[in-house]
């Protein structure tokens, strides 16, 4: 699972544009050594050009509508 998910989360999207990627627990734990929780969380990512990524936010599923839009 991390073979085939790291090149996502390190790959720096086109200019203007995001990279969202939707999936479980299990994936993202498997990449990145990370146990998402608690369960609907959600973790901003950024690429740091070497191949890695750093954790810019997380969000809880009760943040999200606070957002703007």
């Amino acid at each position: 699972m991390r073979e085939s998910l790291m090149p996502m989360l390190t790959a720096a999207p086109a200019s203007g544009t995001n990279t969202v990627i939707v999936g479980h627990d299990d994936v993202f734990e498997a990449a990145t050594g990370i146990y998402p929780e608690p369960q609907g969380v959600a973790y901003i990512l950024k690429p740091d050009g070497q191949g890695g990524f750093d954790i810019v936010a997380n969000l809880v599923a009760e943040e999200w509508e606070r957002l703007p839009r």
